[in-house]
């Protein structure tokens, strides 16, 4: 008759989980070299007779990458759902249940054990050179080690997903022991002072200094002269009351040709807003298919009015 432990061998190896056998209440395989065993299923009634026994399984590369998650510490085992990805192959013991997890890695991965100083050991990945006890065996204090559900398959994992939850549940016990300072929360990003879009007080003298600026000859009349002054106000975004007050008092210190009417200089104005976008220092106005590369405007008396691409906030002003 078949023992119980030969039985639960054969059915492991059929599994294609390699097994040492171990004492019973041991975890300790007892004989040298054991990492490199390998048993066919001939070889294993040899090897588990009709006592009771222990049974291990290799981990890693010899049984195709199985991978035990073993949760020493008690407060590892509590926390562990939060971080591990699920496995249906769980197994424990009544002091610690749910104490190991099986997974299959989809690429090969060392083992990686993680300690504290104040607690010992807390938590480990288990791979290639180690073995694991598992069910149905007897822990050293006497409690069955058994499966939540025998016939479970291992999750398949990628190694990288499993050591950092591994990492991140050493580092949340490490935190709890006073062993590890807990992660700052990231300092908000400083508030921005609201800016305030300039009101009429300070676009007016702005805009005035830009006249000022102007690169302008005058022509005849001073109607290439006031049309760039017409652009200015419009990138500056006046009103048409403080365009014209703001023309004036340039035209005070620069004085046109001849005097221009507030009716004139409101349609120099809006011949202004064809070319530059009012409230944008700078703009060029789009160019629509087949239109002029650099858009025009005429002037009374056979001037015109161009917008000089390579200096943007600049106007030129030339006889057609």
């Amino acid at each position: 008759m078949t023992s119980p432990a030969l039985a639960t061998a054969v059915s492991y190896s059929r599994r294609g989980w390699p097994v040492v056998p171990i004492p019973h209440q041991s975890k300790n395989p007892g004989f040298h070299a054991w990492e490199q065993l390998r048993l066919t299923e001939e070889d294993l009634p040899a090897r588990f007779g009709d006592g009771p026994q222990n049974i291990g399984v290799l981990l890693g590369e010899p049984s195709g990458w199985l991978i035990d998650i073993d949760l020493d510490h008690a407060r590892c085992i509590e926390i562990a759902d939060q971080f591990l990805p699920p496995t249906p192959a769980v197994f424990g013991r009544p002091g610690k249940p749910r104490s190991h997890r099986i997974y299959r890695v989809t690429a090969p991965v060392a083992t990686k054990k993680h300690r504290s100083k104040s607690a010992g050991m807390l938590i480990e990945l288990r791979s290639t050179g180690a073995q694991t006890v598992i069910p149905p065996s007897t822990h050293e204090s006497g409690e069955p080690i058994t499966w939540e559900d025998e016939n479970a398959e291992p999750a398949a994992v990628d190694p990288k997903v499993l050591l950092e939850a591994v990492r991140q549940i050493a580092d949340a016990v490490k935190i709890e022991l006073g062993e590890k300072e807990a992660p700052q929360p990231p300092k908000p990003a400083p508030e921005r002072p609201h800016r305030q879009k300039p009101g009429p007080a300070e676009r007016i003298p702005a805009c005035i200094d830009a006249m000022r600026r102007m690169e302008i000859q005058d022509s005849k009349d001073g109607s290439l002269r006031l049309f760039a002054a017409a652009c200015r106000v419009v990138e500056f975004n006046l009103s048409d009351a403080d365009a014209i007050a703001a023309i004036r008092e340039y035209a005070h210190e620069q004085p046109f040709p001849r005097e221009w009417s507030d009716e004139e200089i409101l349609k120099r104005i809006r011949d202004a807003e064809a070319l530059v976008r009012r409230g944008t220092i700078g703009y060029r106005r789009p160019v629509s298919e087949g239109e002029a590369e650099v858009p025009s405007v005429p002037l009374p008396g056979g001037s015109v009015c161009e917008w000089d691409a390579q200096r943007a906030n600049v106007v030129e002003m030339r006889d057609r």
